[in-house]
């Protein structure tokens, strides 16, 4: 202990609880040798890796135009992105999304706290959000609209053979 200071005294070599070493005891050999090397260290490597193996392509929406024409049930306007559009009313037709959640919450009785949400695979549901800030929620009613044992959607057939090409 250093005298009248009533801390300890630490030569430059301890590596003791200091706080100093985040993985142990021990100094890291390695980063000691590169050092010595003039190694650079490569902290955040993958990153820029990662960077270089993307490029410079553009990230944004993906635009598919299809052959056919759609028109939309719910509005009659043309359903332009087809990759987001759900089979809606008894013909099966592609509907805009949002279209079909306007036309469930007309239809659907919401009560305090409830919701239409987008549950997966052909299927909306309506939920209940427990707290204020919506993160938990339970499912009060499932509406399927795409069902797999009815078979495939004609529609979507047409539209996988033309993104096949």
């Amino acid at each position: 202990m250093a005298e009248n200071s009533g801390k300890p005294d630490i030569k430059p070599g301890d590596n003791k609880n200091t706080g100093g070493n985040r993985g142990g005891s021990k100094p890291n050999q390695n980063s000691e040798k590169n050092k010595e090397l003039g190694v650079k260290s490569n902290k955040g490597g993958n990153r820029r890796r990662n960077n270089r193996r993307r490029g410079n392509k553009p990230r944004g929406k993906r635009s598919f135009t299809t052959d056919t024409v759609y028109v939309c049930p719910v509005c009659g306007q043309n359903v332009r992105d087809v990759l987001t559009a759900i089979s809606f009313g008894p013909e099966k037709v592609p509907a805009h999304f949002d279209c079909v959640v306007k036309d469930l919450s007309g239809k659907e009785e919401l009560k305090n706290k409830e919701k239409i949400v987008y549950l997966g695979k052909g299927e909306f549901g309506v939920v209940k959000f427990k707290g204020n800030n919506g993160g938990k929620f339970e499912i009060i009613r499932r509406i399927t609209l795409e069902n797999d044992k009815e078979g495939p959607i004609p529609w979507r057939k047409d539209i996988s053979k033309q993104l096949k090409r």
